[in-house]
């Protein structure tokens, strides 16, 4: 590894040496490239099939700002990323593959914000790891790239639990105020953010290792973001009593195990089915190695939360609800779940050498 640290969180505010450093970048370049593939080379690829609703998000941001804001009303989601796009539009031209482009650009920014993540809490081995496994899962690269907001979210929420990891341990003003701004993008750009809401304000809340003073004075930052979006939510309210959100689609709802599982090892397709004979082995060999990340979190609760009920309330919400939940609402669950997975592949690598190391004979003395 490029660094000499196996288990243990980096010092606060360490480096990356040389070394890591084109590492780092060498990987966030692969990634950008493998989610520009389909982008600019357009190859026949067995299985994908056009993003939904992607066409609504460019017809948007074509439109006249005067009807931009009008037409947003008439969709459930916030206005930023459509202001966003149509401000991208300004520099480039106005089509699917520039469209796309912006959320690689996102999707690889939230790769990265995941390293450093990774790396504060359970040190650089699990980081690169957790960056190598979301930078190839093919499902991650298929939504890297999608012409929605749902792309962009990812890196807010990743923002959000990054800089309340650093208020939280160093109490640096800056980050309260980057919480507090990465709070109001999150909130504008998707309604998913106010079901992370609370499950960010019981984790911070559970955080062990800091002061009740830093845990409370960081709450406000989420409630920013909400005062926000009320003129919003009168909006959202008539959507959920008689928009879109009522109409009878698919109902593509998951564990939120299997959700993890899909998000690497599923295909370039926005969904699978239960997996079964050799996929379903596959299953048990991820369960074996999510299972050994367990002793590293610990007793930390506040990682649990956000590793388990991230995502596990969506899921509830709308079941109760009766409400669409496609599996692209979920990808801002995703970043903290790879945060674990990396440093459960670097705890199972450490039982699987230890155990080889176990079973090979020991060697016999060379002569003299």
């Amino acid at each position: 590894m490029p660094e000499s640290t196996l288990a243990s969180p980096p010092p606060p505010g360490s480096p990356l040496n040389t070394r890591a450093r084109l590492l780092l970048a060498g990987l966030l370049l692969v990634a950008f490239a493998l989610r520009t593939v389909d982008i600019w080379l357009k190859p026949d690829i067995p299985g994908v099939v056009a993003a939904p609703d992607e066409g609504y998000s460019i017809a948007l941001a074509r439109l006249p700002w005067p009807e931009l804001v009008q037409q947003t009303a008439q969709d459930t989601h916030p206005p930023f990323y459509y202001a966003l796009l149509k401000s991208w539009f300004l520099l480039t031209p106005d089509t699917q593959e520039s469209a796309r482009f912006l959320s690689v650009l996102f999707s690889t920014a939230t790769l990265f914000y995941l390293f450093l993540l990774t790396r504060r809490l359970f040190g650089a081995p699990a980081a690169w790891w957790a960056l190598a496994c979301a930078a190839l899962a093919p499902y991650q690269i298929y939504w890297g790239h999608l012409a929605r907001m749902h792309a962009i979210l990812p890196l807010f929420v990743t923002m959000i639990v990054w800089h309340t990891v650093l208020w939280l341990e160093e109490g640096r003003r800056r980050d309260w105020v980057l919480c507090a701004l990465a709070w109001v993008l999150a909130v504008q750009t998707n309604y998913m953010a106010l079901v992370f809401g609370p499950v960010w304000g019981v984790a911070v809340l559970l955080w062990t290792g800091s002061s009740w003073r830093r845990r409370l004075h960081i709450l406000p930052t989420g409630l920013i973001g909400l005062l926000l979006i009320l003129p919003w939510m009168a909006v959202l309210r008539s959507h959920v009593e008689s928009g879109p959100m009522n109409r009878p689609f698919r109902q593509e709802t998951m564990s939120p195990i299997y959700l993890y599982y899909h998000a690497l090892f599923g295909a370039m397709q926005p969904w699978q089915p239960p997996q079964t004979g050799a996929a379903y082995a596959l299953f048990v060999g991820f369960a074996l190695v999510f299972a050994a990340g367990i002793r590293a979190v610990g007793r930390r609760a506040g990682l649990w939360v956000l590793l388990l009920a991230a995502p596990t309330l969506p899921i509830l919400v709308a079941k109760w609800r009766g409400w669409t939940m496609a599996e692209r609402h979920l990808l801002f669950t995703l970043p903290i779940f790879m945060a674990y997975w990396g440093v459960a592949c670097h705890a199972a690598a450490m039982r699987l050498r230890a155990l080889t190391r176990r079973a090979s004979p020991p060697q016999p003395p060379t002569p003299d």
